[in-house]
């Protein structure tokens, strides 16, 4: 059958017709997250002040925003979104609050909102501020260890005044009545050394409380030092178990160490180290010096030969003669 020659005209247009463009689409209303006013600086503040501000957000979109996370750049920085959504237009705030203990000289604090913004996900805050010691604590905390078979201890923080004018301490307070505490003066109006006495040698948890310095300062009335009593261990074993993890393809000799301390610093002598480990694991003393030693497991190949096993580490340590140091070996999920 032969076509007719107008349908083969036809037939030859439509192959090398140019293929139509779809029709793009109009992209619709955006949301758009600003801060007319990214960075503050506080300027100078003393190091043992919290700080705080308040940055104002607006939606200059068209869409509304979604606050999907507020974080920040360090545990020192502590910050919240006041709203979930913010409508076009429409506006909110972000509370950030700062802790300069610890700190001198100039400081960069960091937050960071998520959101759904399409051309800005992330809106960067900063918070710059130069901080000043006028009143330095040391220790600026207070770490307090109860033995049973001890007496109560004693530890004790000394107070400098840096500031142009004196400062007597009028009273040292402490909301716990495990706690209390005796003033020494070593410069009136200058320098202060204060005696903190646990009352009781018997804790069952870890408390934490403060004690409040009260003066005549008059920028610093009242000072807070952070206080943590806890009862003592005999000996502390870092990490408390030997993690090894199984990995894919080819495997590597690995090694691991173990830090065994006394408590108290106690002179201490590791007597022998068996383990359950296979015979080609070696166990061994890799360093030791007063109070402490380390162990070295391995080399060896993370496979399941290892997992379940035990390390006995048999000391001259009264009360901690054996140490029972578990070995597991963890096996990651597959990623789907």
């Amino acid at each position: 059958m032969r076509l007719h020659p107008a349908i083969l005209l036809c037939a030859a247009a439509a192959l090398i017709s140019p293929l139509r463009a779809e029709p793009q689409k109009e992209p619709g209303p955006a949301p758009m997250l600003v801060c007319e006013e990214a960075t503050y600086d506080f300027g100078q503040a003393d190091s043992l002040r919290d700080i705080e501000h308040t940055f104002v957000l607006k939606n200059q979109g068209a869409a509304t925003i979604a606050v999907q996370q507020v974080r920040s750049g360090c545990g020192c920085t502590k910050a919240e979104a006041a709203d979930k959504t913010v409508a076009p237009g429409g506006t909110t705030k972000v509370a950030v609050h700062m802790s300069l203990r610890g700190r001198s000289g100039p400081q960069r604090f960091s937050v960071y909102v998520h959101s759904n913004d399409p051309q800005r996900p992330i809106l960067s805050l900063q918070c710059t501020v130069t901080v000043v010691t006028e009143v330095e604590i040391v220790p600026s905390r207070l770490e307090v260890r109860v033995w049973p078979d001890d007496p109560p201890p004693a530890e004790s923080l000394t107070l400098t005044n840096r500031s142009a004018e004196p400062m007597h301490v009028l009273r040292v307070e402490s909301p716990s009545p495990l706690l209390a505490a005796t003033v020494v003066t070593n410069e009136d109006g200058r320098a202060y050394q204060i005696e903190v006495r646990a009352m009781t040698n018997r804790v069952s948890q870890l408390v934490a409380t403060e004690l409040r310095i009260l003066t005549d300062h008059p920028r610093h009335p009242s000072i807070i030092v952070p206080v943590t009593i806890s009862a003592g261990e005999e000996v502390m074993i870092i990490p408390a178990e030997v993690l090894f993890v199984e990995r894919d393809g080819a495997a590597q000799h690995e090694m691991r160490y173990v830090l065994i301390r006394s408590g108290r610093d106690r002179q201490f002598n590791v007597l022998s180290v068996e383990s359950t480990l296979p015979g080609d694991v070696p166990v061994s003393v890799q360093s030791s010096e007063k109070g402490w030693c380390r162990l070295q497991v391995g080399p060896t190949m993370p496979s399941p030969k290892i997992d379940g096993a035990m390390i006995q580490v048999k000391t001259d340590l009264k009360g901690s003669e054996v140490i029972k140091i578990p070995v597991r070996l963890l096996t990651p999920h597959p990623s789907r």
